[in-house]
C-alpha cells in the first residue's frame, strides 16, 4: 500500500479556483444611470440644433422674399404669401402678435386691408428684419 501512496506522488494538486476580477463601475447601477444621462444631454443638444436649424431656415426664408420684393418680383396675390409668412415669423421666433412699433402698423395693414401690397409686406419685413 506504500508503493500505491508513493506511485501518486508525483500527482500535482490543482490550483485554487481563481476569483473573477471586480467588475468595473460601469457595468453597475452608476454606469447606467451615466449612459442615461449622456444620452437624454444627446437628445437634448440635437433637439435644440433642429429648432436652432429651423429658426435660421424661417428667417433665411423671410430674407430672400424681402430680396425678390426689392427687385420689384411681386406677385399680384400678397394675401397668398401671407400664411406662409406669418409660419416663418413664428418658426423664426417672431410671434406676428407680440410685434410692436412700425411692424405692428404695418401688419395690420396687411391684415386689414382689401388688396394688400407688396410695399407694406416689404416694408414690414424689413421692420422685421432691422
Amino acid at each position: 500500500m506504500i508503493d500505491r501512496l508513493a506511485e501518486l506522488a508525483d500527482i500535482v494538486a490543482p490550483r485554487a479556483v481563481a476569483h473573477a476580477p471586480a467588475p468595473g463601475w460601469w457595468t453597475g447601477a452608476a454606469g447606467w444611470l451615466l449612459g442615461v444621462a449622456l444620452l437624454a444631454l444627446a437628445l437634448a443638444a440635437a433637439l435644440a440644433g433642429a429648432r436652432r436649424l429651423r429658426r435660421l431656415r424661417a428667417r433665411r426664408r423671410l430674407q430672400r422674399l424681402a430680396q425678390r420684393l426689392r427687385g420689384g418680383a411681386c406677385s399680384d396675390d400678397v394675401g397668398a404669401l401671407l400664411p406662409q409668412v406669418w409660419g416663418d415669423m413664428r418658426r423664426a421666433g417672431m410671434a406676428p402678435e407680440s410685434l410692436t412699433g412700425s411692424a405692428r402698423l404695418q401688419r395690420q395693414r396687411l391684415l386689414y386691408a382689401r388688396h394688400a401690397g407688396c410695399d407694406a409686406l416689404l416694408a414690414l419685413l424689413e421692420d422685421v428684419q432691422a
